[in-house]
């Protein structure tokens, strides 16, 4: 693909974006550090502090979860789309704090939530290709880039002038690993080929060098681990956990620092301007890190929360919801049954699955189910007996089930997030495909007209509208409800049998309801950090306002029927999620 068309993709409006609406710096301790580390900009700082910050991002709820290093306090931020968002980062308006960012592997789409400026989204990239945001041309601000594998080339958007740029440095096979190489301040394109353990590295000055250093399995890794102003060739040997740095100013070392399935996360984590190594441990959610100022002394942090996905379903068949979750490090669905007050727990999917209950035997008892992201198969354990396997869906796809023909059975469904397009399964071997949706809608089926029958829908988080597709009428129509950053959590608060609009606003607790039969109401309940999970967990035939606390691990319940509260704990698991994605690995 040529530059032009890139620039064409991106639009010239939202290029020039990162022209004209750029920040200075702050001044203080972050200036200061930003001068200190050659011009460089600090990986990960969500607050500022010129230091990293250990930050996961949990695709499941869209959630980034820091621990800022100024005052270890825990941050929570909810940025994101779908399941397949890749999280990046990089001070994209260069006001000297780091920005959360997606990249959207299917379209190339990137969505920006500037510290400064606000959200923006751009196209750059296709699929297959992988982001590489660096500072490119050294105006102190991340350039959105991506490397396409098949080609070889680079592909970025120069902040300074909104212009697209590309060069063709790699084959198939190789690793990028753009760094700062020959100390100008701007990001160099450079490659290792795992095949020779070779570096290819093209100096922003024309200049190019080749330097053997690796094997076969090593990762690239490289930084300014001695301070210099110059970017260090360096690896990570997972299978010795081993780091090995050859210095630009001369020798090498070779550092212990890490197990066989630790993820290399390299920052500026004290306040020097060495590179620190670090590791995150996806199996017990800690970050090692290996301080240049005092490496005898590791910092061990936890960063994350409980490993747990809410799935509150009618497991039981007593007319109740009952809470429910899906314990991802250990693979069991955690039960607590409204009819006996027992807790059960059923080993079924792995920690990378995505859980999705529903009564799929028709049997009015809620089945444990799983689907598989990256082999779209749907793998349900019936409660009337058997375990059924479908492959239904497409990479990328988010799973949608729920009852759309009002047979009583749930349907295995899917939403296309980059064509908007749901597949539905009604029966083998019928389906439905159906275009309703845009990129970054999230699909919210439910029965809006009370026909028995759940209606393709999806909100706009952009715009804060629903569009709904009513299966009694076949007609469509559109209502705003909600506004940017609220969470979708529709369902019937009213018992009227059909879901009401309904959005819960993480900023401060809040929930707005717009009730078919009731009418508009607003109830406080909840704080930030939480997830909706409305449901009717005291059967009286109206959604309970209900929310489940990851911090924690306790659900807080607020009961139609008797208008009581109820809170239930749940054993708290250990800080972090095995699926979790290091918000400084490298891509």
């Amino acid at each position: 693909m040529s530059v032009a068309r890139f620039v064409a993709q991106a639009g010239v409006a939202l290029a020039a974006l990162f022209v004209l609406d750029a920040v200075a710096p702050a001044s203080g301790p972050t200036t200061r550090m930003i001068a200190a580390a050659a011009g460089r900009i600090t990986p990960a700082d969500y607050d500022g502090d010129g230091r990293s910050d250990p930050t996961v991002f949990r695709t499941s709820n869209r959630t980034w979860y820091t621990i800022n290093s100024s005052d270890g306090s825990q941050a929570q931020a909810v940025w994101g789309s779908s399941a397949t968002d890749l999280p990046v980062q990089g001070d994209f308006d260069g006001d000297g704090t780091s920005d959360r960012a997606i990249y959207q592997p299917f379209d190339g789409t990137w969505s920006i939530s500037r510290s400064q400026l606000g959200p923006v989204t751009l196209t750059w990239g296709m699929a297959g290709d992988r982001p590489v945001p660096e500072d490119y041309d050294g105006d102190g601000r991340t350039d959105p880039a991506v490397y396409r594998p098949s080609t070889g080339d680079w592909y970025w958007i120069g902040s300074s002038t909104g212009t697209g740029d590309v060069r063709r440095w790699g084959v198939p096979g190789d690793l990028p690993a753009a760094a700062d190489y020959d100390g100008d301040r701007r990001a160099d394109p450079a490659v290792y080929r795992p095949s020779t353990g070779t570096w290819y590295i093209l100096n922003s000055n024309g200049t190019t060098s080749t330097i053997v250093w690796g094997e076969g399995l090593d990762l690239p890794v490289p930084g300014d681990y001695d301070g210099d102003g110059l970017a260090d060739l360096a690896i990570y040997r997972p299978s010795a956990g081993t780091w090995f740095v050859r210095y630009a100013s001369g020798g090498s070392a070779a550092i212990p620092w890490g197990l066989a399935t630790d993820v290399p996360v390299p920052g500026y984590y004290d306040e020097d301007a060495h590179l620190d190594l670090a590791v995150y441990r996806p199996a017990t959610a800690r970050w090692y890190v290996r301080k240049s100022t005092n490496p005898s002394a590791p910092v061990i942090t936890l960063v994350g929360v409980s490993a747990e996905s809410p799935v509150p379903d009618d497991f039981d068949g007593d007319g109740r919801d009952d809470v429910a979750v899906f314990r991802r490090q250990t693979s069991a669905w955690t039960v607590l049954r409204s009819n006996s007050g027992m807790t059960t727990s059923t080993p079924w999917g792995n920690g990378a699955d995505t859980p999705v209950p529903g009564d799929y035997d028709l049997d009015g008892k809620a089945d444990i189910a799983i689907y598989g992201p990256q082999d779209t198969t749907w793998t349900v354990l019936n409660s009337s007996g058997g375990t059924p396997s479908t492959q239904w869906g497409a990479p990328y796809d988010s799973p949608v089930p729920a009852d759309y023909d009002g047979d009583g059975r749930t349907d295995l469904a899917t939403f296309r997030p980059a064509n908007g397009t749901w597949s539905i399964r009604l029966c083998a071997p019928c389906s439905v495909v159906t275009l309703w949706g845009t990129r970054s809608d999230l699909p919210q089926p439910a029965d809006y007209d009370g026909d028995g029958k759940a209606d393709v829908a999806v909100y706009r988080p952009a715009t804060g509208t629903w569009h709904i597709i009513a299966s009694a009428s076949n007609s469509t129509y559109a209502i705003a409800w909600g506004d940017v950053g609220d969470t979708p959590a529709p369902a019937d608060f009213d018992g009227d049998g059909r879901a009401d609009l309904a959005v819960f606003r993480p900023s401060d607790g809040t929930w707005f309801v717009n009730g078919t039969t009731a009418g508009a109401q607003s109830v406080s309940w909840g704080i930030t950090g939480d997830i909706p999970v409305p449901r009717d967990y005291d059967g009286d035939g109206k959604a309970d306002f209900a929310v489940y606390r990851p911090s924690t691990a306790q659900w807080f319940i607020y009961n139609s029927q008797t208008e009581t509260t109820s809170t239930i704990t749940l054993p708290a698991p250990a800080w972090g999620n095995g699926v979790d994605v290091a918000v400084l690995k490298r891509q």
